[in-house]
Protein backbone atom coordinates (compact mmCIF):
# COMPACT_ATOMS: atom_id res chain seq x y z
CA UNK A 1 0.00 0.00 0.00
CA UNK A 2 1.36 3.41 -0.91
CA UNK A 3 1.54 6.37 1.40
CA UNK A 4 -1.15 8.05 -0.65
CA UNK A 5 -3.61 5.10 -0.14
CA UNK A 6 -2.92 5.19 3.59
CA UNK A 7 -3.66 8.89 3.71
CA UNK A 8 -6.98 8.35 1.95
CA UNK A 9 -7.93 5.64 4.37
CA UNK A 10 -7.05 7.82 7.35
CA UNK A 11 -9.05 10.68 5.86
CA UNK A 12 -12.25 8.55 5.77
CA UNK A 13 -12.25 7.25 9.28
CA UNK A 14 -15.39 6.35 11.34
CA UNK A 15 -16.23 9.93 12.26
CA UNK A 16 -16.12 11.02 8.61
CA UNK A 17 -18.40 8.15 7.55
CA UNK A 18 -20.84 9.05 10.32
CA UNK A 19 -20.79 12.69 9.20
CA UNK A 20 -21.31 11.65 5.57
CA UNK A 21 -24.19 9.37 6.57
CA UNK A 22 -25.83 12.20 8.49
CA UNK A 23 -25.44 14.52 5.49
CA UNK A 24 -26.99 11.92 3.20
CA UNK A 25 -29.95 11.59 5.58
CA UNK A 26 -30.40 15.36 5.60
CA UNK A 27 -30.17 15.46 1.79
CA UNK A 28 -32.75 12.66 1.49
CA UNK A 29 -35.06 14.57 3.82
CA UNK A 30 -34.68 17.80 1.83
CA UNK A 31 -35.22 15.90 -1.42
CA UNK A 32 -38.38 14.25 -0.05
CA UNK A 33 -39.65 17.61 1.14
CA UNK A 34 -39.00 19.25 -2.22
CA UNK A 35 -40.65 16.47 -4.22
CA UNK A 36 -43.78 16.64 -2.09
CA UNK A 37 -44.15 20.43 -2.43
CA UNK A 38 -46.03 20.25 -5.73
CA UNK A 39 -48.40 17.55 -4.58
CA UNK A 40 -51.90 18.25 -3.35
CA UNK A 41 -52.98 16.74 -0.10
CA UNK A 42 -56.63 17.46 -0.89
CA UNK A 43 -58.54 14.24 -1.34
CA UNK A 44 -60.60 13.71 -4.47
CA UNK A 45 -64.31 14.33 -3.94
CA UNK A 46 -66.39 11.22 -3.39
CA UNK A 47 -67.93 9.71 -6.50
CA UNK A 48 -71.53 10.77 -6.77
CA UNK A 49 -74.06 7.96 -6.98
CA UNK A 50 -76.43 7.42 -9.83
CA UNK A 51 -79.87 8.60 -8.92
CA UNK A 52 -83.54 8.91 -9.75
CA UNK A 53 -85.64 11.98 -9.09
CA UNK A 54 -89.28 11.03 -8.43
CA UNK A 55 -92.26 13.35 -7.98
CA UNK A 56 -95.43 11.43 -7.22
CA UNK A 57 -97.26 14.74 -6.80
CA UNK A 58 -96.39 15.79 -10.37
CA UNK A 59 -96.44 12.26 -11.84
CA UNK A 60 -92.91 11.76 -13.19
CA UNK A 61 -89.49 10.31 -12.60
CA UNK A 62 -86.14 10.76 -14.31
CA UNK A 63 -82.89 8.88 -13.78
CA UNK A 64 -79.48 10.48 -13.98
CA UNK A 65 -75.99 9.02 -14.26
CA UNK A 66 -73.08 9.06 -11.88
CA UNK A 67 -71.48 12.49 -11.68
CA UNK A 68 -74.77 14.40 -11.95
CA UNK A 69 -76.76 16.02 -9.14
CA UNK A 70 -80.51 16.82 -8.94
CA UNK A 71 -81.80 19.97 -7.23
CA UNK A 72 -85.12 21.78 -7.20
CA UNK A 73 -85.30 25.47 -7.94
CA UNK A 74 -86.35 27.59 -4.95
CA UNK A 75 -89.55 29.63 -4.72
CA UNK A 76 -92.03 27.71 -6.83
CA UNK A 77 -95.02 29.65 -8.12
CA UNK A 78 -98.62 28.57 -8.80
CA UNK A 79 -97.86 28.69 -12.53
CA UNK A 80 -94.61 26.70 -12.24
CA UNK A 81 -94.93 24.65 -9.05
CA UNK A 82 -91.78 22.58 -9.65
CA UNK A 83 -88.50 22.99 -11.51
CA UNK A 84 -85.89 20.23 -11.28
CA UNK A 85 -82.33 20.94 -12.42
CA UNK A 86 -79.96 18.03 -12.93
CA UNK A 87 -76.44 19.33 -13.47
CA UNK A 88 -73.14 17.76 -14.25
CA UNK A 89 -70.68 17.99 -11.39
CA UNK A 90 -66.96 17.96 -12.16
CA UNK A 91 -63.75 18.48 -10.21
CA UNK A 92 -62.48 20.79 -12.97
CA UNK A 93 -65.48 23.09 -12.71
CA UNK A 94 -65.35 26.12 -10.48
CA UNK A 95 -68.13 28.19 -8.98
CA UNK A 96 -69.93 30.11 -11.69
CA UNK A 97 -68.59 27.98 -14.53
CA UNK A 98 -70.87 26.74 -17.28
CA UNK A 99 -72.31 23.29 -16.74
CA UNK A 100 -74.49 21.01 -18.81
CA UNK A 101 -78.04 20.79 -17.48
CA UNK A 102 -81.17 18.67 -17.78
CA UNK A 103 -84.24 20.64 -16.64
CA UNK A 104 -87.85 19.65 -16.00
CA UNK A 105 -90.22 22.57 -15.43
CA UNK A 106 -93.78 21.61 -14.49
CA UNK A 107 -96.44 24.13 -15.56
CA UNK A 108 -99.91 23.98 -14.01
CA UNK A 109 -102.57 24.29 -16.72
CA UNK A 110 -105.16 25.94 -14.50
CA UNK A 111 -103.98 29.24 -16.03
CA UNK A 112 -106.02 29.84 -19.20
CA UNK A 113 -103.08 31.25 -21.20
CA UNK A 114 -100.87 28.28 -20.35
CA UNK A 115 -103.75 25.90 -21.10
CA UNK A 116 -104.30 27.55 -24.51
CA UNK A 117 -100.58 27.34 -25.30
CA UNK A 118 -100.52 23.64 -24.41
CA UNK A 119 -103.62 23.01 -26.49
CA UNK A 120 -101.93 24.63 -29.52
CA UNK A 121 -98.85 22.38 -29.40
CA UNK A 122 -100.18 19.93 -32.06
CA UNK A 123 -100.71 22.75 -34.59
CA UNK A 124 -97.56 24.76 -33.81
CA UNK A 125 -95.50 24.64 -37.04
CA UNK A 126 -92.30 25.51 -35.19
CA UNK A 127 -92.41 22.19 -33.31
CA UNK A 128 -92.24 18.56 -34.42
CA UNK A 129 -93.67 15.39 -32.85
CA UNK A 130 -91.52 13.14 -30.71
CA UNK A 131 -92.30 10.34 -28.28
CA UNK A 132 -91.46 10.69 -24.60
CA UNK A 133 -92.55 8.10 -22.04
CA UNK A 134 -94.61 6.38 -24.75
CA UNK A 135 -96.65 9.54 -25.30
CA UNK A 136 -96.78 12.16 -28.05
CA UNK A 137 -94.72 15.20 -27.16
CA UNK A 138 -93.37 18.11 -29.17
CA UNK A 139 -89.87 19.49 -29.65
CA UNK A 140 -88.37 22.75 -30.83
CA UNK A 141 -85.60 22.76 -33.42
CA UNK A 142 -82.18 22.47 -31.74
CA UNK A 143 -80.35 25.71 -31.03
CA UNK A 144 -76.55 25.82 -31.01
CA UNK A 145 -74.93 29.08 -30.05
CA UNK A 146 -71.56 30.44 -28.99
CA UNK A 147 -71.12 31.18 -25.31
CA UNK A 148 -70.11 34.88 -25.14
CA UNK A 149 -66.58 35.50 -23.94
CA UNK A 150 -65.48 31.87 -24.38
CA UNK A 151 -64.50 29.42 -27.11
CA UNK A 152 -67.41 27.18 -26.01
CA UNK A 153 -70.75 26.47 -27.61
CA UNK A 154 -74.01 25.40 -26.03
CA UNK A 155 -76.62 23.16 -27.62
CA UNK A 156 -80.19 23.68 -26.35
CA UNK A 157 -83.13 21.33 -26.96
CA UNK A 158 -86.65 21.84 -25.60
CA UNK A 159 -89.51 19.35 -25.35
CA UNK A 160 -93.17 19.76 -24.33
CA UNK A 161 -95.39 17.01 -22.94
CA UNK A 162 -98.94 17.46 -21.60
CA UNK A 163 -100.45 15.07 -19.05
CA UNK A 164 -103.04 15.24 -16.24
CA UNK A 165 -103.41 19.03 -16.16
CA UNK A 166 -99.66 19.73 -16.37
CA UNK A 167 -97.27 20.67 -19.14
CA UNK A 168 -93.77 19.28 -18.69
CA UNK A 169 -91.19 21.45 -20.36
CA UNK A 170 -88.01 19.41 -20.55
CA UNK A 171 -84.83 21.02 -21.78
CA UNK A 172 -81.25 19.93 -22.25
CA UNK A 173 -78.30 22.29 -22.39
CA UNK A 174 -75.00 20.73 -23.41
CA UNK A 175 -71.82 22.77 -23.02
CA UNK A 176 -69.30 21.75 -25.71
CA UNK A 177 -66.41 20.79 -23.40
CA UNK A 178 -68.57 18.74 -20.99
CA UNK A 179 -69.00 15.59 -23.14
CA UNK A 180 -72.56 15.43 -21.79
CA UNK A 181 -74.55 14.57 -24.94
CA UNK A 182 -74.93 10.86 -24.16
CA UNK A 183 -75.91 11.48 -20.53
CA UNK A 184 -78.52 14.08 -21.57
CA UNK A 185 -80.02 11.71 -24.17
CA UNK A 186 -80.14 8.92 -21.57
CA UNK A 187 -81.91 11.18 -19.06
CA UNK A 188 -84.49 12.18 -21.67
CA UNK A 189 -85.05 8.50 -22.52
CA UNK A 190 -85.50 7.73 -18.80
CA UNK A 191 -88.14 10.44 -18.25
CA UNK A 192 -91.31 8.56 -17.32
CA UNK A 193 -94.83 9.75 -16.62
CA UNK A 194 -96.22 7.91 -13.59
CA UNK A 195 -99.79 6.96 -14.52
Amino acid sequence: MTTRDTEKRRHWGPSQWRYTGQMLLVLWGVLALLTSCGRSTVQAPPRLPKGTYISTKYHFRVSYPQGWVANTAPNPSPLIPLTVLITKSSTRQVAGSLVSTFTVAVFGLTNKDLAASAQNLPTDKTKHKVTISGMTAYADAPIRQAVPGTALTEAHLAYYLVYAGYEYQISTDAVSDDQADTALRDMLASFTILR
